[in-house]
């Protein structure tokens, strides 16, 4: 194991240390960052010299300034001659720019990479120019100050009274900043914006937080803002507020450096810029200082925003193995993201001969994070790639590099560039040792040995070989030849591709050999490889299809592109390999090709297609085969069918290259006896013109021809003509008043040896008899009696041996009534309830035997007579009410009743009603109080069913909201005092109705507009409507009850309109409304007067949903209408709270609350000591023995730590500075409170 050694700065400089963060309350900053004061001072606009980068409108849009020079300026320990300008209120360091439309310059990391080194804002939020004249950036250099000054700006949709004025000061005499206000003003909204400075992470930075500007703290998180408020006084800056930021004592370069060989094992680290920074202080530098790209030793336990090393967590970690050991070098890849950072020894590379070989433990497991070492010979002004970035390495291994220099001030960089990934780079063991031996040989790893197939531009690698500087490539077409390459020198890397422009032969053997190579010499003896060209593929044919059928006789062939193909050829034969009609034919280089001379009609041909360039030919391309068009793809009549007309047409497709068709027909297997290979010409359909025989069989074929020959072969198919449909004579078609069981009477049907019956409750139905086979009779008398007042429908069809006759007509008929149906079926308002409503209805003339029975279902579809009723969807009454029980909540339902007669006898079903049932409200589970000291606030809390929204008031009933949420902040109190809770679901539904117009016509309004019923309460929040032209009167939109009685109405005056709207581009606009509307039905919602808005002339689809609150039933104009009027895209809100309302109180108690001075204990038997008082970051307790548990409450009472298990020793590290008392929970339940000041 490393031993680990702090070494202290002190004794190399004195606190030498610098950094952007953590955020300070003070200066000099305690950790080293950027120290910060507050300061009133004047304001000073820029001179009229000043250079104006944006002015008015283009401030609007999000910007970005090209690089901007100024002043020499040291930030975050690095030097910068310039800067990008952000008219979203910062400036940032860096070679390029932050996005144009980033607003939140603190908190947002770069998107690209090595992009943003560090930013400054003013007031870092969505901005844009105030007006258009006096609004602008500009710079100027001011004596030793760069100015970047930022005028009469505003929140983006903040109103126009709204004022920001501020600078960003440069000041290149000492390296501060300072952000000094000018004149500012409220807005009737406030604005948040982020004040302060980062690094090149978001994990390192220094910011402000607060909405009272004389007195802003220092942020806790990099997303802290500073809020400009609405009232003027201190929610605003002052004129000449000036926010100054120093920075702390920058390490000084090594003066002296490393020599070789040289060694270092990471086990030592020491504060540099900041703490714990450096591998050690005698050669090493490390940038940045702090944050998620600051390089740290491996076993690291700091992190976090107010950490001294900013790294957000400790994540990524890789575990340390030989050749490594703990601690190891360490870059924070994994929550670094595109940034860099590096480390940089100082070493002196002078001395003997041979070569400077570098070597180091790495690993990065995953990810797209890299290492690159780099070498500067000039003092850091320049800075040389030395070998390829390292990636990915799963597994610890050993680099190597050649350092190619002797000087003696050389610096050595590790540079590494962050992916956000999973896991970090780590380093260990680095070696700077001289070598004067020539490398190993390597071992090539592509191609592979005696490979084949390669590509004509192969990428060739191999292993690196320890020590080498550069490697050469032996290639030659013979064992040992050096005829393509010779000794040819490809660098320090480990893969060379042959260049595209001097490709290898395609089916050629090569030979290779890669020779490490440095100063001392190029390695001997190495293994040579052989490989083989690939040849050239063959093309992927597309068309014809492999054994495709029915090709055109002058078919087009088609085929991919094949890489460096010139050209390609075609054969095609009558017979597997032939080419007695193309040999080898050069189509060129093309994709396509068509054949210009036809081929013969129903014919297999064989066909191959081969690439081609000046040194290749592709082999043994595949063969395919085709046949042409001959026989036609018929379609009717299908094969088999039956019931077919007895003067059929016959249809089928165009067969390619024929001229004519040939229709033979028959009554047997290749008969003739109808028709015998008559020509129908070089048509598709042809029908029979004299009548074939009823209920007979009939086979068929058909042939093409062209002007050479006829096919043969074609497939034969055969049909079964119709049988005829039977004339029905009773019951008369729709007749009423027929028996129960009824007889059915026909007229017989020529070719019929029998006849069926189908009867069902609905058009098409078959729930009575299905097909039912009566024999060949002409009369059926049913045997079971039908049910009264039913209408029932018929088909009789007649069958024969080889069909049944299609299409007959379908009768209906109604039996007689006995049992009638009830009316006026509705559903009581007052009885509906979460899960039942009680349903009434108006009994029939002759009132039922046996009452009533009522169907209910979540679906609209209504029942038959014979669907089944058990007790999850009805229920039966003997009076003219029921009331239906165990339905869900908030579920739409349809109710339907009929009569109970004698027996099975029921009248017909009424037409359905509807109704919602009431939302089932969520339960207020658990409440929570507090007791508190006088004068100070207290947290109350509570718990409801998940998705609830907890509401907070000050009454038990009525009373003002105070606020939502599972907790709730009281003002302070001076006595206890109550309040209250409730739980609600809140459903929003935006776009209800119809969204927006289909077509387009308008009118003035004149009292028109829409009918709706509310199946539960809602509120209406807005409606929209389109206006087609300008408004010369006010728009008056009023609610009424369906009488007419105005409930609620809003003018929009003609001038708050939109103009511009025309007939074919209508203009919106919203009207804001907020009525709460109660259950009920034949609501109106009307355009009293106004403008020509856009409405649907004769629209009709009514209903139209608002989801579960009701429903659109038709539009109004002096009554009901088929138009849809003027209000699109309901916005609706329906709510559903718990009752009643839920105590929680605050109990206000003085016992244990004394005024304390700093070290003041109340007095008790026990006499426990806490010190260090004041302390930094630990504080200790003298005897924990009989101390139950230990809770920490801040000056405002809030408490922020509570030790269960108490320790002697309380870590407080992450608290703020300040005031807190500690209250030590004893053992026999006493109370010691002891006040204790955080440095």
């Amino acid at each position: 194991m490393k031993k680990f050694l702090l070494t202290c700065m002190l004794a190399l400089t004195a606190g030498a240390y610098a950094q952007v963060g953590p955020p300070s309350a003070v200066n000099p900053n305690a950790n080293n960052g950027y120290g910060f004061a507050q300061s009133s001072g004047t304001y000073t606009p820029l001179s009229a010299g000043r250079t104006i980068w944006q002015s008015g409108s283009a401030l609007s849009t999000d910007g970005i300034s090209s690089l901007v020079t100024i002043p020499s300026f040291k930030y975050n320990g690095k030097t910068y001659n310039s800067v990008f300008i952000s008219n979203n209120g910062f400036i940032t360091f860096g070679t390029t720019p932050s996005l144009a439309t980033t607003t939140t310059g603190l908190s947002a990391d770069t998107s690209a990479p090595n992009t943003i080194e560090g930013a400054i804002a003013g007031f870092s939020a969505n901005l844009v120019n105030a007006n258009t004249t006096t609004s602008e950036i500009a710079y100027e250099t001011v004596g030793s100050k760069f100015v970047v000054q930022f005028t009469d700006l505003k929140l983006s949709g903040g109103s126009a009274a709204q004022l920001l004025n501020f600078q960003i000061q440069l000041n290149s005499s000492n390296n501060s900043i300072a952000i000094v206000y000018g004149t500012c003003a409220s807005g009737s909204a406030n604005a948040t914006g982020q004040i302060g400075l980062k690094g090149a992470e978001a994990s390192d930075v220094n910011n402000r937080v607060g909405t009272d500007w004389t007195s802003t703290a220092v942020g806790t998180a990099a997303t802290s803002i500073v809020t400009l408020g609405t009232t003027g006084g201190t929610t605003i800056p002052a004129s000449g507020l000036t926010f100054t930021y120093s920075p702390g004592t920058w390490i000084a370069a090594p003066t002296t450096y490393a020599t070789i060989p040289f060694t270092e094992n990471f086990s030592t680290w020491a504060n540099g810029n900041s703490t714990l920074d450096l591998p050690n202080a005698s050669y090493w530098r490390t940038w940045p200082s702090r944050g998620d790209n600051s390089w740290r030793q491996s076993d690291i336990s700091l992190s976090g925003f107010t950490s001294a090393s900013g790294w957000n967590s400790v994540g990524g970690t890789a575990t340390v193995a030989s050749p490594a050991t703990e601690p190891t070098a360490r870059f924070h890849s994994y929550n670094c993201l595109y940034v860099s950072g590096y480390m940089d020894l100082y070493v002196n590379l002078s001395g003997s001969s041979g070569d400077r070989l570098l070597t180091f433990n790495y690993i990065n497991p995953t990810g797209s994070d890299v290492l690159q070492i780099q070498l500067s010979t000039d003092g850091g002004s320049t800075f040389t790639n030395i070998g390829s970035p390292l990636g990915v390495q799963a597994a610890w291994a050993t680099k190597d590099f050649v350092l190619p220099s002797t000087s003696s001030t050389a610096i050595l960089r590790f540079l590494a560039t962050g992916d956000n990934g999973s896991d970090d780079i780590y380093v260990d063991n680095v070696n700077i040792t001289i070598n004067t031996t020539p490398p190993a040989c390597t071992t090539i790893t592509a191609p592979l040995n005696n490979a084949t197939g390669v590509v004509i531009t192969p990428t060739i690698t191999w292993a690196s070989s320890v020590g080498t500087s550069s490697y050469k490539i032996n290639l030659g077409t013979i064992p040992g030849g050096t005829d393509i390459l010779n000794g040819f020198n490809v660098g320090n890397v480990l893969t060379y591709t042959i260049p595209t422009a001097t490709p290898l032969l395609y089916g050629k053997l090569y030979y290779v050999t890669i020779l490490p190579t440095n100063a001392n010499g190029t390695a001997t003896g190495c293994t040579e490889f052989s490989f083989t060209t690939k040849n050239l593929n063959c093309p992927s044919v597309t068309a014809p299809a492999s054994a495709a059928t029915g090709v055109s006789t002058t078919p087009t062939f088609t085929w991919s592109t094949v890489t460096d193909a010139t050209g390609y050829k075609l054969t095609i034969g009558t017979t597997a390999g032939g080419n007695n009609v193309l040999n080898a034919f050069d189509l060129g280089n093309v994709t396509t090709y068509t054949l210009p001379t036809p081929l013969a009609i129903g014919t297999k041909y064989f066909y191959t297609i081969n690439a081609y360039n000046s040194y290749n030919s592709s082999l043994s391309c595949t063969e395919r085969n085709f046949t042409t068009a001959g026989c036609a793809t018929v379609s009717a009549p299908a094969a088999a069918a039956t019931g077919v007309s007895v003067t059929p047409t016959f249809t089928w497709a165009t067969a390619a290259g024929v001229t004519g068709y040939k229709l033979t027909i028959g009554t047997t297997v290749g008969g003739n006896n109808i028709l015998n290979a008559f020509d129908v010409g070089n048509v598709t359909t042809y029908t029979l013109p004299t009548s074939l025989a009823l209920g007979t069989k009939y086979y068929y074929t058909l042939n093409s021809y062209d002007a050479s020959n006829t096919t043969a072969g074609c497939t034969e198919r055969n049909f079964t003509t119709i049988t005829a449909c039977p004339t029905v004579s009773a019951p008369a078609s729709a007749a009423t008043g027929v028996s129960v069981t009824p007889t059915f009477t026909w007229a017989t049907n020529a070719n019929a040896t029998g006849y069926k019956i189908t009867i069902g409750t609905t058009s098409g139905g078959n729930d009575v008899l299905n097909a039912f086979d009566v024999g060949n009779v002409l009369t059926y008398t049913l045997p079971t009696p039908l049910n009264n007042g039913v209408k029932y429908f018929y088909t009789i069809s007649g069958y024969n041996a080889t069909s049944t006759s299609l299409g007959c007509s379908e009768r209906n008929f109604t039996t007689v009534v006995t049992c009638f149906t009830p009316t006026a079926l509705a559903i009581t308002g007052s009885g509906i309830t979460t899960s039942g409503a009680t349903a009434t209805w108006t009994a029939p003339s002759t009132v039922p035997s046996n009452g009533y029975e009522v169907y209910y279902s979540a679906s609209s579809t209504a029942p038959t007579f014979t669907t089944p009723l058990n007790a999850t969807n009805s229920v039966t009454s003997s009076t003219t009410s029921a009331s239906i029980s165990g339905l869900s909540p908030s579920t739409s339902y349809y109710v339907w009743v009929r009569s109970v007669c004698s027996g099975p006898d029921r009248s017909s079903w009424t037409s359905l009603v509807s109704f919602v049932t009431l939302c089932q409200p969520p339960a207020l589970l658990s409440t929570t109080g507090a007791t508190v000291c006088p004068n100070t606030s207290a947290t109350l809390s509570a718990t409801a069913d998940a998705g609830a929204i907890i509401n907070w008031y000050n009454g038990m009933s009525g009373g003002a909201s105070v606020g939502t949420g599972t907790s709730f902040t009281t003002p302070v109190l001076s006595t206890t005092t109550t309040y209250y809770a409730d739980a609600s679901y809140v459903n929003n539904s935006a776009g209800q109705a119809r969204a927006t117009y289909a077509t387009v016509s308008a009118t003035d309004a004149y009292d028109y507009g829409l009918v709706f019923d509310a199946t539960r309460a809602f509120r209406l929040n807005s409606v929209k409507v389109f206006l087609e032209r300008n408004a010369t009167t006010n728009l008056v939109v009023n609610l009424t009850n369906s009488t007419g009685t105005v409930l609620q109405t809003i003018t929009i005056p003609a001038a708050n309109l939109p103009t511009g709207g025309t007939t074919t581009t209508p203009v919106s606009y919203t009207i804001v409304l907020g009525w709460d509307i109660n259950v009920g039905t034949g609501y109106r919602l009307m355009a009293n007067s106004g403008p020509y808005m856009i409405r649907e002339s004769s629209l009709g689809g009514f209903p139209y949903s608002l989801g579960t609150a009701g429903n659109i039933t038709s539009g109004y104009i002096s009554g009901i209408s088929t138009s849809y009027y003027y209000f699109y895209s309901w916005d609706v809100t329906t709510t559903c709270t718990s009752s009643p309302r839920q105590s929680i109180v605050a109990t206000v108690d003085a016992t244990g609350c004394p005024s304390l001075a700093t070290g003041e204990v109340i007095a008790n038997k026990n006499n426990v000591k806490a010190y260090p008082n004041p302390f930094t970051d630990v504080l200790n307790i003298s005897d924990v023995s009989n101390v139950k548990s230990i809770s920490v409450i801040d000056i405002s009472g809030k408490l922020v730590k509570t030790f269960d298990k108490p320790e002697s020793t309380l870590h407080l590290g992450g608290l703020n500075s300040g005031m807190y008392l500690v209250v030590l929970n004893m053992k026999d339940g006493s109370k010691q409170t002891i006040k204790a000041i955080k440095k």
